[in-house]
């Protein structure tokens, strides 16, 4: 079930941020691929995902961030993820990918778009 799902993309002049809430699972998980689509190829110099509303994630979920880690890799930009809530984060370390994510706190995350 998606219902209160939502992406909002927000282009800086430094960066992209995709702001996400809701559950971030297989019903969800293609309008976050279709915003990161959106985002890395608005011509920012980075792309980060909000991750602070987002209350569950599954590994649809993780797979769409790690494709959108992927494709902006591909293109050379930063990717950052940032504010995982326990569940997304608890996902990100029983998996391995917290050691392979650029994970951003909310004191970093202020200072992504200022750079």
């Amino acid at each position: 079930m998606e219902s209160g799902f939502t992406t909002r993309v927000v282009v800086g002049p430094e960066g992209c941020v995709i702001y996400v809430s809701g559950e971030l699972d297989i019903a969800t998980a293609s309008k976050l691929t279709t915003a990161a689509e959106t985002a890395i190829s608005s011509q920012s110099r980075a792309v980060r995902i909000d991750l602070a509303e987002v209350d569950f994630m599954d590994s649809t979920g993780l797979s769409a961030i790690l494709q959108a880690r992927d494709h902006a890799v591909d293109r050379g930009l930063p990717f950052y993820v940032s504010r995982p809530r326990p569940t997304p984060a608890r996902v990100f370390e029983l998996t391995g990918m917290a050691e392979i994510l650029t994970i951003l706190d909310g004191d970093e995350t202020a200072d992504l778009l200022a750079r």
